[in-house]
């Protein structure tokens, strides 16, 4: 990947997007959290949050978060940034992805997102 500063603007919303929303866990981007694929694929079976109709396994959500960063380590769609990179873990290399809100989001969507993120976490 590119370095942090290749930011791949995407034009709408995809499944895998709206998932990470629907995780309710938009937070700061100096307080987001790096999270590998086995990690997230587990939140998404707790939360009962589906991809495509399915709960996704750590292959799926790999490939479908890697098409969206194209040739970049960051890309922006939804009011959501998300940066990605891949760190060695013994012989093996993890792909660890972290979310946050959109810096270049309007301050009112991005308090609006604040909002419905603590209804999601109080309601959890």
């Amino acid at each position: 990947m590119n370095t942090i500063n290749d930011v791949t603007p995407i034009k709408e919303a995809c499944p895998v997007t709206k998932l990470l929303r629907d995780l309710g866990m938009l937070k700061d981007p100096r307080n987001a959290e790096w999270l590998d694929m086995d990690q997230l694929s587990h939140i998404c079976r707790e939360r009962g949050l589906t991809l495509d109709g399915k709960y996704p396994t750590t292959d799926e959500l790999e490939t479908a978060l890697r098409k969206l960063f194209g040739d970049g380590d960051e890309f922006c769609v939804d009011g959501i940034s998300v940066t990605g990179y891949c760190r060695r873990v013994g012989w093996d290399l993890v792909f660890m992805v972290r979310f946050y809100p959109d810096v270049h989001f309007s301050p009112v969507t991005l308090g609006s997102m604040a909002t419905d993120q603590l209804q999601t976490v109080h309601n959890n």
